[in-house]
């Protein structure tokens, strides 16, 4: 069994991020990780919201950190059309280049096109799509100049066009 080493959840082999807390789980580590890892002590973090409230945490289950729970910036309207998933799968994806733009094709099987969010995030794009009590997260890495020309569903397929 495999647990994510930020947020404490259970993590399937195959998926690169958490689906839970978003941290990269294969690949180089990030600067910070290599920071913490060091022992680097003497450094204090004050996390507060955007109106100087304390955050709401959740303690890992794992050495008892506490973690920051960010507030969702969706509508309260879409909230309540997508409560938390009973699991959360990696969907097929890939991606080409098409003169100057990158498109991007996953996979969604039974998922409508109210039902996905695609963000442009600093270096990538991420995905989440939700059928029933199921829910898709996928990450693909896009130049930082890079931004979203169009989304669209065709048939099981999202096509994200990036440029």
């Amino acid at each position: 069994m495999k647990f994510c080493s930020y947020c404490g959840n259970f993590l399937l082999e195959r998926w690169n991020y958490c689906p839970y807390c978003g941290k990269k789980i294969k690949g180089e580590p990030s600067p910070f990780d290599s920071l913490f890892k060091n022992s680097i002590s003497g450094i204090s973090i004050r996390i507060t919201s955007r109106e100087g409230k304390k955050p709401k945490v959740r303690v890992n289950r794992f050495g008892g950190r506490r973690i920051p729970i960010e507030e969702p910036e969706e509508p309260e309207s879409k909230q309540a059309l997508h409560p938390p998933p009973r699991r959360v799968l990696e969907p097929e994806g890939e991606t080409q280049q098409v003169g100057q733009h990158m498109e991007i094709r996953v996979r969604l099987p039974g998922v409508r096109e109210e039902d996905v969010d695609v963000r442009r995030l600093e270096s990538s794009i991420e995905i989440k799509a939700y059928r029933g009590d199921e829910a898709y997260f996928k990450q693909f890495h896009v130049p930082e100049s890079a931004r979203i020309i169009s989304k669209h569903m065709e048939g099981n397929e999202l096509v994200v066009e990036v440029g």
